[in-house]
């Protein structure tokens, strides 16, 4: 009877583990996953936004214009925080690609990415006659940067807060 018992706990401990193998995420209420071989990070967008990960990072878009991305950076040089790559680097790359771009917002303590320090930055674009708000959250996880995008119509940017915000909270590495 002792071996019964302890062949059926030995049994039981290897087939729990494999219970869970093969188990599909299911993915937070009215949302769906961007996937990728490529991505290694958890990004969740509303069902009905358009996913696109052609360009070599993960984007989905709504119909009125608003887009999210997530873009991975492998930094080049020694940077003492986040937010000195940012300002040192990545924003003068911004300004210097777009022209009519002013940093309107930044917060640099308090700020998480999937659970780990980050920074965010509020950012106005004037493209052509339109002008556009974009938010960007920049997170470190094992030496790369991930830069979460939240780009808008400047009329429609708050309107999309809400919804991004939850994004922001499913995200995870």
């Amino acid at each position: 009877m002792k071996k019964i018992i302890a062949i059926l706990f030995c049994l039981l401990f290897v087939l729990i583990p494999l219970t869970s193998c093969g188990k599909k995420e299911k993915p937070p209420t009215g949302t769906k996953k961007v996937e990728s071989e490529f991505l290694d990070y958890k990004l969740y967008v509303p069902k009905d936004w358009t996913i696109d990960i052609s360009t070599g990072f993960a984007a989905a878009s709504d119909s009125k214009g608003r887009s999210v991305s997530v873009t991975e950076v492998s930094p080049e040089g020694d940077y003492a925080s986040i937010d000195e790559y940012y300002r040192n680097f990545y924003w003068k790359t911004v300004r210097d690609t777009f022209g009519n771009v002013a940093l309107t917002e930044s917060y640099t303590e308090n700020q998480t990415l999937g659970g780990y320090p980050a920074c965010r930055y509020v950012l106005s674009f004037t493209i052509g006659e339109e002008q556009y708000t974009a938010m960007q959250v920049v997170g470190v996880h094992a030496y790369n940067l991930y830069i979460f995008t939240y780009f808008s119509p400047a009329d429609l940017y708050a309107d999309g807060l809400e919804t991004v915000e939850e994004l922001l909270g499913y995200f995870a590495y």
